[in-house]
């Protein structure tokens, strides 16, 4: 399989199938499974093969908090060893997390290349402002500052402070104000 010879395949084999998790269903046909736990043994097996570079389209996408952080370690640790990893994702923490680089394509067009958080806050922005154009939403912007209209008093906020949801009227300078 990829390029592995059967006796290096047998040994990496309890790895992968720790890794991907997925209990007896790896004594199931392919076929019967959901595409959550084929992504899970897809990663598990791509992760474990080595590679000089490897993609990952939303993989981490799928499964529980546990196997997303595993798979954020797995993907850190192969990183620190050399492999160049080319993440394809929506989710701004992973890209803020592993990426040096980011760029954010939209359409098929470049839209910006750079750092990523000047590119994650780009891209949030850009979509904020796409919710509000279509929907016609109130938003605060990717930076925490009113985007939705030129009177701030009029604008009311939907913001996450953990552990306790509230709606403030004037712009939230911080969580736990």
């Amino acid at each position: 399989m990829r390029g592995l010879s059967d006796t290096e395949l047998r040994r990496r084999m309890d790895a992968i199938v720790r890794f991907a998790d997925i209990g007896e269903y790896i004594h199931q046909p392919v076929e019967s499974y959901s595409s959550g736990t084929l992504v899970r043994l897809a990663f598990a097996l791509n992760i474990h093969l080595e590679p000089e570079i490897l993609i990952i389209d939303e993989a981490m996408a799928v499964g529980d908090y546990d196997f997303q952080s595993k798979c954020m370690t797995a993907i850190r640790k192969i990183m620190s060893k050399g492999t160049t990893v080319l993440l394809v994702s929506h989710d701004m923490s992973s890209i803020r997390s592993l990426c040096k680089k980011v760029m954010y394509v939209n359409g098929g067009r470049l839209v910006e290349f750079g750092d990523p958080q000047t590119v994650t806050f780009r891209y949030l922005d850009d979509m904020q402002n796409n919710i509000k154009r279509t929907r016609g939403l109130n938003y605060l912007s990717a930076h925490g500052t009113d985007a939705s209209s030129s009177n701030a008093g009029q604008t009311r906020w939907l913001m996450w402070c953990y552990p306790r949801l509230r709606i403030v009227n004037e712009s939230p300078s911080a969580c736990g104000k």
